[in-house]
């Protein structure tokens, strides 16, 4: 039987303060009155609470300090090199802060649910705490506003609605929002498409220095959307080197989503000569990082034998994890191996059920490949 499977895709991807404690009075008025002059004039030292540790933040977390509650977050969230990444935690963290009314820990949880990270997604909710944290006065919220609707296109005014609050973030002059300017621009999204503006745009980030932690990722992301344009135009743009440059800057960075298109460069010999065990190197890099298409091009590799030995095994394996995260092509390409049996045994229901999965999501011949299985099942009944 032929083998036909296994698509890549150049996608889009994508204040409480410590208050100290007052001594006793004195008996005498001109005691006190100098007492109270005193620490009037003294400034209360502010608390830098990133430079916090986990017990102390927790000391002030239990305390009710909001602050605290989302700093703690913050750490759960991105990790560190004591303390490994839980979601789950960090989206408790955040709704203690956001609960309590902090500006910032409504705009993470905000997040969280955009992403469902830590919790089952949510756009109606995400954007809740997105319009909660803009009415307590951070403007981040802003951008996670103009997210929600970029990333579901097909909602009514999604367009205006994007570019309203995208562009409310830009003028703000928020990191974010410029780069998020630049995608409008490069997608098309509320203005005419200008890969040039675009361009700029993302240059200007890419060059942003001392970024807070949540906006760290902006430097690679901006390296790799640049790379990204210059690899897929098909005009004066076009540069492969230049597009190889690019994912090569962030790929050092540990940025799972230029890894992947890194590889995308090796395999395809854009801008260097082909390479499948470069590919498969930079692959499993992003892989390690659970990135989606990078886990499907994993089992692509293990189904066609690309720079390995054929392990259809092992490509189960990768394409359940990146259609776990709900990515189309790896839905497809598991219900072509079980309509097949190809490292699995062959059940046409469990093949239908995954082809339509990609047809509800509009994905171009799964509705055909449902139809197949469907009259496959007809035949094996009469």
């Amino acid at each position: 039987m032929k083998k036909k499977i296994l698509c890549f895709l150049f996608a889009s991807v994508l204040s409480f303060s410590l208050i100290g404690c007052k001594g006793s009075s004195s008996d005498t008025s001109t005691n006190s009155t100098t007492t109270e002059e005193t620490e009037e004039t003294q400034p209360q030292e502010e608390v830098d609470y990133s430079e916090l540790s986990e017990s102390d933040l927790e000391v002030l977390a239990y305390d009710d300090d909001a602050k605290a509650c989302y700093y703690l977050g913050l750490l759960y969230d991105y990790g560190s090199d004591e303390i490994e990444k839980q979601p789950m935690i960090a989206f408790s963290w955040y709704e203690k802060s956001a609960d309590a009314g902090y500006a910032e820990g409504c705009t993470a949880l905000g997040y969280m649910y955009l992403n469902g990270v830590g919790t089952d997604k949510d756009v109606d909710k995400a954007r809740e705490y997105f319009q909660k944290g803009i009415d307590a006065g951070d403007q981040e919220g802003l951008v996670g506003m103009g997210r929600s609707y970029i990333e579901n296109p097909t909602e009514e005014n999604a367009v205006e609605q994007a570019y309203q609050y995208i562009t409310q973030a830009y003028n703000a002059l928020l990191p974010d929002g410029t780069y998020y300017m630049a995608y409008l621009y490069e997608k098309g999204i509320g203005v005419d498409v200008d890969l040039n503006s675009a361009l700029t745009l993302y240059q200007q980030v890419a060059d942003m220095t001392d970024l807070s932690k949540t906006n760290e990722y902006l430097v690679n992301a901006a390296n790799t959307r640049m790379g990204i344009i210059h690899v897929n135009d098909t005009g004066e743009l076009k540069d492969d080197q230049l597009a190889l440059d690019y994912f090569q800057v962030a790929a050092d960075e540990g940025y799972s989503v230029a890894e992947y298109y890194l590889g995308i460069m090796y395999m395809q010999g854009y801008g260097i000569d082909q390479s499948y065990d470069d590919a498969l190197d930079w692959f499993q890099k992003a892989a390690d990082q659970d990135y989606a298409p990078a886990l499907n091009q994993m089992g692509c590799f293990y189904f066609n034998g690309y720079g390995v030995d054929v392990d259809y095994n092992q490509a189960v394996y990768y394409q359940k994890l990146a259609a776990a995260q709900d990515y189309t092509p790896a839905q497809i390409n598991l219900g072509y191996m079980y309509e097949n049996g190809f490292g699995v045994e062959k059940n046409l229901e469990t093949a239908r059920a995954y082809y339509q999965l990609a047809a509800d999501k509009s994905y171009e011949g799964a509705s055909e490949a449902v139809a197949r299985v469907e009259s496959l099942m007809n035949e094996t009944m009469e």
